[in-house]
């Protein structure tokens, strides 16, 4: 919901896999009720989409590294045909480790991030998060705008798909002045 503006009250800060300050929190029974009223009293904010894509950006772009190119594994694909999976359990008996080994067969001669992943290593790094300031790009608050405004009117086009006029006051309408740059 932050994704699109709209303010979230959470009870435990514990409980998510993303930064708490991406919401309201109020932990205690007094507090939860308060923190609700402040979330009603403040409403839509182009901010909370601000903070959430940046945190989506990090989570889902900056901070992984694209391997495709050398491991071509699909989480939720379909299971193999039935004799397929024959053949794969065979190939297992005789060869515990026969997938592991193809894998290293197929994969690419040159990793197209293997710079990345270098200077991961080179550096003792962790992960990729603990070399993020010199990895991010430097964009102004201006375009980090303009991006986001490009992404909620695609976002408007897919949940209102052929409404142009929004009634006042609703989510499409605050969506739609931010897309069109009418407000911040």
């Amino acid at each position: 919901m932050s994704l699109l503006g709209l303010p979230v009250v959470i009870y435990s800060p514990d409980l998510l896999f993303y930064p708490s300050d991406l919401n309201y929190v109020g932990t205690s029974f007094n507090d939860y009720f308060e923190t609700v009223e402040q979330a009603l009293r403040e409403g839509w904010s182009s901010e909370w989409v601000r903070k959430t894509y940046r945190w989506l950006a990090l989570e889902y772009g900056y901070s992984l590294i694209d391997i495709s190119d050398s491991y071509s594994e699909k989480e939720n694909a379909p299971p193999p045909p039935l004799p397929r999976r024959l053949l794969n359990r065979a190939w297992r008996t005789i060869q515990p480790y026969f997938k592991q080994e193809r894998d290293c067969r197929l994969r690419s001669q040159q990793l197209k991030q293997r710079a990345m992943v270098a200077h991961v290593i080179e550096e003792k790094a962790d992960s990729l998060l603990d070399l993020l300031p010199e990895l991010l790009p430097q964009t102004g608050i201006d375009e980090e705008t303009h991006s986001l405004r490009v992404e909620v009117a695609r976002l408007l086009r897919a949940l209102y798909p052929g409404t142009s006029m929004p009634r006042e006051g609703t989510l499409h309408h605050r969506l739609k002045r931010f897309a069109d740059g009418v407000e911040a």
